[in-house]
């Protein structure tokens, strides 16, 4: 109960504090949210799993990342900011997953479709991939729909849709 209340006063003052008028989305805006997206996602995660891997590829929408179809490479610059932004590091699913035992090396892994804007909106698609205790079904996905508004304070998360769980 006492998270829902801070998430509700979180989202009143992103809410207060956002402009009126559009801006042009930069790199920034787009790093930004996929930093603000992220660390949504990270909050839902058990409290044990610390170490975070970040796949260097795009995700597609609507697409189970655990695929071994090829997809769009972030730049490696971004990729490296935004791991570093997480305190993580930049790591494949096939890495961190060969097989399906639980993760090696990370405890966490997030794959981000790249951010799609509408005036001072933002939504990216986030999935996470963590490792749990249990020896029947060691690693647990997530994937979600973040969508977040352009503040004052930067960019808000305003609502988490959940697109499917294991």
């Amino acid at each position: 109960m006492f998270r829902s209340q801070i998430s509700a006063v979180a989202l009143a003052l992103c809410l207060i504090s956002a402009g009126s008028h559009a801006q042009a989305q930069t790199g920034r805006d787009s790093a930004a949210v996929e930093v603000a997206a992220a660390s949504a996602m990270l909050a839902h995660r058990d409290a044990g799993n610390t170490s975070i891997g970040l796949d260097p590829r795009l995700s597609v929408p609507h697409h189970h990342t655990g695929s071994r179809e090829t997809r769009p490479l972030r730049a490696d610059a971004r990729s490296r900011g935004l791991a570093k932004a997480l305190d993580g590091s930049v790591r494949t699913l096939e890495e961190v997953m060969p097989g399906w035992g639980p993760l090696r090396g990370v405890s966490v892994h997030l794959s981000l479709g790249a951010p799609t804007f509408f005036g001072d909106t933002a939504t990216v698609e986030v999935t996470m991939h963590q490792n749990l205790a249990s020896k029947r079904s060691p690693v647990y996905y997530e994937s979600r729909r973040v969508t977040l508004v352009r503040s004052a304070m930067g960019w808000c998360v305003i609502r988490e849709e959940q697109l499917g769980s294991s």
